[in-house]
């Protein structure tokens, strides 16, 4: 995740640096996105295949490999390949989002709660190391962003490493109800589901809106870019924090009235 984060303070300035056409500077952020979203699925499967650890660092291979990408496209100066190196990092966040969920399967009933909430400090602190690397690395070599763009391979490499000593246990089931599985159709086709859906497109596309143009505007508005690394921190912040308490107030006040309150804010 801090990647990621690293990611989103830098990509959306170097895009401007790159595109001949400014009104797509803000396309490698989106790309990463994209990734993202295009990725869930097919890691989901193929960690169900191949098991989490593999499944961890096939993430963390597509940060390497599209880190590297991204690093060669700041020396060439190619916006495009720019695009695409951010893409991939994308797939790798799919990979990360995993984690709170590997957390919970291999945990015991009694410790699942804390296990997924140590998941989400790691988040959080992700939150202030990204923005901070981009900052202590943006002028490291003569050409502005390349040494941000490096730390993102020497990051999955960081990841890999962990996880090639890693040893994760079975997940631990639940023991399932009586009845069978619904099919897809059933589910989706819920009222709930499709607002629990709607909410989420909504609040995702408010939040990278914010995340994506703000770096543009303090750019434009003359900030420094510590001031800019200063706000993609606290906007992270304000991404994970809710994460510890947001199951409490679904319990206390229910999913709509949540909903609503994520919408006020």
């Amino acid at each position: 995740m801090s990647s990621a984060t690293l990611m989103a303070t830098v990509s959306s300035l170097a895009g401007h640096a790159l595109a001949q056409n400014k009104a797509l500077a803000t396309l490698p952020s989106t790309m990463m996105v994209i990734g993202t979203a295009l990725s869930t699925i097919p890691a989901s499967l193929l960690m169900k295949r191949v098991g989490r650890r593999l499944g961890f660092i096939a993430g963390s291979a597509c940060a390497l490999v599209g880190g590297l990408i991204s690093a060669a496209a700041i020396g060439m100066g190619s916006f495009w390949l720019l695009v695409a190196g951010a893409g991939l990092v994308g797939f790798s966040t799919a990979f990360a989002q995993q984690y709170r969920f590997a957390a919970a399967e291999t945990s015991s009933p009694g410790f699942r709660s804390r296990a997924m909430s140590l998941v989400l400090a790691g988040g959080l602190a992700a939150g202030f190391v990204g923005p901070l690397l981009a900052r202590w690395t943006r002028q490291l070599f003569d050409v502005t962003y390349l040494g941000s763009y490096l730390c993102v391979p020497v990051l999955a490499v960081l990841a890999v490493a962990l996880l090639l000593g890693l040893r994760m246990p079975r997940a631990v089931e639940d023991a399932r109800v009586g009845g069978h599985a619904r099919p897809l159709t059933a589910i989706v086709g819920q009222p709930a589901f499709i607002l629990a859906v709607l909410a989420q497109m909504m609040g995702q596309g408010v939040m990278n809106l914010l995340m994506t143009g703000t770096p543009l505007a303090m750019l434009a508005h003359h900030h420094s870019f510590a001031d800019t690394a200063f706000v993609i921190q606290w906007h992270v912040v304000g991404m994970f924090v809710p994460g510890f308490f947001s199951g409490a107030l679904v319990q206390r006040w229910g999913e709509r009235r949540v909903i609503l309150l994520g919408i006020a804010l």
